[in-house]
């Protein structure tokens, strides 16, 4: 799986929806992009890295700060988590007193410590890029929104 995410060249199509799969005419032209080239355009393969490497659950994935994560001692340790708020969509929150979810010091293997070292500068080249709004508040999220 971990392979799959950075070198697969199996397609991977869109699913159909509704009036789409049951048109009786075939739609138009579609070359699927591979696994591969999929995870790459959304962002995916570093964050099915994280998942696998650590065992937290997406939740967690995604409200992981850089200040969360010591590369050099190759741990993290959690400090919140992502949750839906009614009318305000997904917000970060500190407090986890979820029993379910792990909490402590976590060994990363040196496998996510190389994705997480490839990731940052990468994310620094993004900001620049496209620097976010001045006016609000950014989190130095490992895995921000895209949006």
């Amino acid at each position: 799986m971990l392979a799959a995410v950075r070198i697969s060249q199996l397609p991977c199509p869109r699913k159909f929806r509704g009036a789409e799969r049951d048109r009786q005419t075939p739609a138009k032209s579609y070359t699927p992009p591979t696994v591969a080239d999929y995870c790459e355009s959304t962002d995916l393969a570093d964050w099915v890295t994280l998942l696998a490497a650590t065992g937290l659950r997406r939740s967690q994935i995604l409200g992981l700060l850089w200040s969360d994560i010591d590369l050099k001692a190759r741990t993290l340790r959690m400090s919140g988590k992502v949750v839906r708020v009614k009318g305000k969509g997904l917000v970060r929150v500190e407090k986890d007193d979820d029993s379910k979810n792990r909490k402590g010091v976590i060994a990363l293997p040196e496998f996510a410590v190389e994705t997480l070292k490839r990731r940052k500068p990468d994310l620094a080249a993004r900001r620049l890029a496209s620097p976010p709004n001045p006016k609000a508040k950014v989190l130095d999220l490992v895995f921000p929104s895209a949006v």
